[in-house]
């Protein structure tokens, strides 16, 4: 389902799914809701997190447009 969902919306970026049983990954990236955004460079550096909406698709396109 999720896969064929990506595809509809053309969203090809990476995709991850926790369950919330991996309390290192939780603690690490101080995950607090679902779902959580991170943003990450293509040199594999953590640009932002918890961005939604307007805010992800602006601080993307800041990006791609460096």
């Amino acid at each position: 389902v999720a896969k064929k969902f990506l595809a509809e919306h053309g969203l090809s970026w990476q995709q991850g799914f926790l369950d919330g049983s991996n309390y290192e990954l939780i603690n690490t990236y101080n995950i607090k809701t679902w779902p959580t955004t991170f943003l990450i460079d293509p040199n594999g550096y953590l640009i932002a997190t918890g961005l939604k909406g307007d805010e992800l698709y602006q601080a993307i396109a800041n990006i791609l447009t460096q």
